[in-house]
């Protein structure tokens, strides 16, 4: 038998020795230390210069946009006028003068029929030479008797119309216009009326004398009034 093969049959009749259990200390664990956390790296901060580009203007506003103004409704197409001829015009006042003349006519011939009393009034400007009568008018009872639209020229009185008139009480209207001889833009008017009484069949004459007394501005014309029947 080999050494090999009798190291073998030894080993395997021995019994087996069963060694003593050994008790290894642990060490105590140590926890890692915590790792270091890697600094952060650093940001630059922004370096202001004032190499900065200026503001921008603000933008100009839009104008305002212009509403058309609202149309005007349009005119209704005017009527055309009724054209009349300048001589049938003429003809027409010419008509009516003459009516007017003639219902003028017949009241004073009624009013001769029937009335025997009669007015026979005068009119006489007796003032200076500064002062000149541009216009007169006489009334009775507010109608006109008698009108000059270019006054009284002379110191001669002039006659008027004789008007035949009911007898009793009257209103004697009197109405001038006096203007400076030196100057026309000066001037004064004065109307006037006066009571009269006409006796029944009877005529009465009435003188008007206009005068003037004073000067410039107390200017004031003055109206005389004269009656006498017969």
């Amino acid at each position: 038998m080999s050494k090999r093969a009798l190291i073998v049959v030894v080993l395997l009749a021995a019994p087996p020795v069963f060694a003593a259990p050994r008790t290894v200390a642990k060490a105590p664990k140590h926890k890692p230390a915590p790792k270091a956390k890697p600094p952060e790296p650093l940001i630059d901060a922004p370096v202001v210069t004032n190499d900065a580009p200026p503001p921008q203007p603000d933008p100009e506003p839009a104008p305002p946009v212009e509403k058309a103004p609202p149309r005007a409704p349009e005119p209704a197409p005017a009527e055309k006028p009724k054209t009349a001829s300048v001589d049938a015009l003429r003809a027409e006042y010419q008509q009516l003068k003459d009516a007017l003349f003639r219902s003028r006519a017949r009241r004073e011939t009624l009013e001769t029929a029937l009335f025997s009393t009669q007015l026979l009034p005068t009119i006489r400007w007796d003032g200076g030479r500064h002062h000149a009568v541009t216009r007169a008018e006489v009334r009775l009872d507010g109608a006109r008797l008698w009108e000059s639209a270019e006054g009284l020229t002379s110191d001669k009185p002039i006659a008027l119309t004789a008007k035949s008139a009911p007898p009793g009480a009257h209103v004697l209207g009197v109405r001038i216009e006096v203007r400076s001889r030196d100057d026309a833009k000066l001037g004064y008017v004065s109307d006037q009326s006066f009571a009269l009484n006409l006796p029944e069949g009877k005529k009465t004459t009435v003188e008007i004398t206009v005068d003037e007394s004073g000067d410039a501005p107390s200017y004031n014309p003055e109206i005389e009034v004269e009656v006498s029947s017969k």
